[in-house]
């Protein structure tokens, strides 16, 4: 009986580091300056990505820093930008901390965008904002809904920005 407890001990004390690496390695995904930003950020004028932008030629086309342009896109890949892709143009911090206002108004109509928030499904979203799915595919035309990303913005409504 002894030798049945003491491999029942090491297979509950394996299943229990397994499950820990497993937790600790799905929580190392979440990128937590991007849960922050994503949840106290307001942005204002959003940009839909068009072919040969940059991280360099989107800013400069709208007046602003690469440092403020990257701070109000915290999860922004700038060797990753695809056609399509939501930016934020002007915002404001919750904090009342002013970001630069873009000079220009030329990008993708959507007045309203959303943060992708860790547990967030596109489901979830359709659901809570009153969208059907196909105006919310409509808004957001290039989204991978099997391969989205915390921060990433999304449109919720379309119209004048």
């Amino acid at each position: 009986m002894a030798r049945s407890n003491g491999i029942s001990a090491i297979s509950y004390s394996t299943l229990l580091v397994a499950f820990l690496l497993f937790i600790t390695n799905a929580e190392g995904r979440v990128n937590p300056n991007a849960l922050a930003a994503a949840s106290t950020l307001t942005c204002t004028l959003v940009y839909g990505a068009e072919v040969g932008d940059t991280c360099s030629s989107i800013p400069q086309n709208f007046g602003l820093s690469a440092e403020s342009f990257l701070g109000i896109n915290p999860n922004m890949n700038c060797n990753n930008i695809f056609v399509g892709q939501w930016l934020c143009i002007n915002g404001e911090l919750t904090s009342g901390t002013a970001i630069p206002t873009a000079t220009t108004n030329s990008g993708l109509s959507c007045s309203q965008i959303y943060g992708f928030q860790f547990g967030d499904t596109c489901s979830g979203i359709i659901q809570n904002f009153g969208l059907s799915a196909e105006i919310f595919s409509e808004l957001n035309p290039n989204l991978n809904c099997n391969k989205i990303f915390v921060g990433e913005w999304l449109c919720i409504n379309g119209g004048s920005s």
